[in-house]
């Protein structure tokens, strides 16, 4: 069994013909849900997260479905999303499972109802996120007993794919001292007020601010409130770079609806921090979302997308049509989506699972801890997650890096594994004696397969 490297480019072997020679699958609006088939659309033609999802190397491991209270599963919702919308031979289709599983990604938000796109967006990568993290927890139970072990990292796949790090650096005047703090990230929310580009955005964003008068900084050293300098710059540059334009949170509450210029590939590197491994950070645009209207509560959201193929594409509800870069770039964005054109360094690089969790051994001896953590009482799936005040500069979510998968590429073999961990959860295993045994066996079983 080898290791199925997390990709960060489409795999054409992956994809149905229809979607490689024809348009996106469109999305029927089922009532003032543009703002999610818009970002639906968009998260399908993320590369990354495609291959994760076309691979199934979420719901593979996912525990929902076998467990004695079957639910839903924020991400096997999302991962069959994708799959659908990539593999199935049709020009339409409804997304009825998400809709109707709503307060699963976010609780507060009702069907029928004009809702934010970016904050849908964050819930739904959140809620992921926080599902690999229970699965991870939950096999980490399983392997050393039940609250025993050491504390669960947050290294997922959804990290892997989003995830970045800011670096907050306030330096005394007085003294010289620095003091240094990393946030973790998954997008990057830009003022755009008195900015006409993107790039303006950009370095206003990262421009050094000046602490004094009423707003010096209490620096512990000097022991007073002093004069000092402070500034943001990027300790982790993301997989997948996702740029919010502010475009609600202008005088008296309107929209910011004026044209904000961009282009399609972003350089970082002015915005490194100098203790980063990773000077020269590259983007080329693949999506955007566009919001007309007049307010996030009304008006209407529609998506653009850069196919496998290279060709961009509107995705307006049902309505697909083949565009342009030029039409997409004269648009007046709300979200982009970016990924790197070249990858992440080696430095950031460890091997994790799906779910983050170490993958099984070629001689099978992770198999009876998967087993075992299945037998565990599941923990049931927050409805809502936590969301970062709007606003807020950025987003939390922390970076994580390139993730390598022990996936059997045998079919048979993963369905009779599957066959025998069902049986085994239904088991009351009541004695440790009989814990021993049948983790014996189950790795006898899995070295003979």
């Amino acid at each position: 069994m080898g290791f199925v490297e997390l990709q960060m480019t489409w795999q054409p072997s992956l994809l149905n013909e229809k979607r490689k020679k024809g348009p996106p699958l469109g999305l029927r609006n089922l009532g003032n849900s543009c703002y999610l088939n818009s970002v639906l659309q968009c998260l399908t033609y993320t590369p990354p997260l495609v291959d994760f999802c076309l691979r199934s190397q979420h719901s593979f491991f996912c525990d929902a479905s076998a467990s004695k209270k079957p639910r839903d599963c924020p991400f096997c919702i999302l991962e069959a999303r994708i799959t659908h919308s990539l593999t199935l031979d049709l020009i339409l289709d409804a997304p009825s499972k998400i809709q109707s599983c709503l307060k699963i990604f976010v609780e507060h938000f009702r069907f029928g109802r004009q809702e934010d796109a970016h904050e849908f967006l964050r819930y739904v990568i959140d809620a992921c996120h926080n599902t690999c993290l229970r699965l991870k927890k939950l096999r980490r139970m399983g392997s050393e007993g039940v609250g025993g072990g050491e504390r669960v990292n947050g290294n997922t796949a959804v990290k892997n794919i989003f995830g970045g790090a800011l670096q907050s650096q306030v330096k005394c005047l007085g003294c010289g001292g620095e003091s240094n703090k990393v946030d973790e990230i998954m997008d990057i929310s830009l003022d755009i007020l008195n900015s006409s580009s993107l790039k303006e955005a950009m370095h206003k964003f990262f421009q050094p601010e000046i602490l004094d008068g009423n707003n010096k900084y209490n620096w512990e050293k000097c022991k007073k409130l002093v004069a000092a300098r402070k500034q943001l710059s990027i300790r982790q540059a993301p997989n997948i770079l996702v740029i919010q334009l502010k475009r609600f949170e202008g005088i008296f509450g309107g929209k910011i609806d004026r044209l904000i210029t961009f282009e399609e590939v972003l350089v970082l590197s002015s915005f490194m921090s100098k203790a980063s491994q990773d000077p020269q950070p590259e983007y080329k645009l693949f999506g955007t979302i566009v919001h007309s209207g007049h307010s996030p509560e009304s008006g209407h959201y529609y998506a653009y997308i850069k196919d496998p193929m290279g060709r961009w594409y509107c995705c307006n509800d049902s309505s697909i049509s083949l565009s342009t870069l030029q039409e997409v770039l004269s648009e007046k964005v709300y979200i982009l989506f970016f990924y790197r054109t070249n990858q992440r360094p080696g430095s950031f690089s460890t091997t994790f699972s799906s779910n983050g969790v170490k993958p099984c051994d070629s001689n099978g001896s992770e198999a009876s801890k998967i087993l075992k953590a299945v037998q565990l009482k599941p923990v049931q799936t927050k409805s809502c997650v936590e969301q970062s005040s709007q606003k807020d500069k950025v987003g939390k979510m922390c970076s994580s890096p390139r993730m390598k998968f022990n996936i059997s590429e045998n079919l048979v073999q993963k369905n009779f594994l599957l066959r025998v961990m069902e049986k085994l959860t239904s088991i009351k295993l009541r004695t440790s004696l009989w814990m021993e045994c049948h983790n014996s066996f189950v790795q006898r079983l899995y070295r003979s397969i």
